[in-house]
């Protein structure tokens, strides 16, 4: 079961741009996630059988969210990878993204997003429209996720 998380972790991690697939995966990993590189080099490696390397399961939907990915597949490979992959958007809410644009302006001008290359404050604005489409507001603990998912992509 452990290397079999273990893989789709490695899976869900190739899929982000700015995570390196061999030297410096773990550490940038670890920014991501906002853990040690001991830690998330347990749950990547896969070299032990032990749920020692398992993301604890208090964890898991943090992870889980972070990657983008549901946790039945992350846990079980079952159902799809994605979250929203059988409820694909037909149309953008000009709205939703006013404020989302807004929200990056006002929170994380100060964080870097504006130095960012443009594709990479595309992919930061992308975060902020789903997650306002999904929960309708921003709380602390997502843009606690920013700061770190900003760092990782300068």
């Amino acid at each position: 079961m452990r290397h079999d998380v273990s893989k789709r972790l490695n899976k869900a991690l190739d899929a982000i741009p700015t995570i390196p697939k061999g030297y410096g995966r773990t550490s940038a990993a670890s920014k991501l996630f906002g853990e040690s590189t001991q830690v998330v080099h347990l749950w990547i490696s896969a070299k032990t059988e032990t749920k020692r390397g398992l993301p604890g399961i208090e964890k898991i939907p943090h992870v889980a969210e972070i990657l983008g990915v549901s946790i039945d597949w992350l846990l079980t490979g079952k159902g799809p990878m994605h979250k929203h992959a059988e409820t694909k958007e037909l149309f953008i809410n000009s709205e939703l993204l006013g404020s989302a644009v807004q929200f990056t302006r006002d929170r994380l001008t100060v964080f870097g997003f504006e130095k960012l290359a443009y594709h990479k404050q595309g992919e930061v604005l992308a975060l902020v429209y789903e997650t306002l489409r999904d929960q309708g507001e921003v709380d602390d603990s997502f843009v606690d996720y920013l700061k770190r998912h900003i760092k990782v992509l300068k």
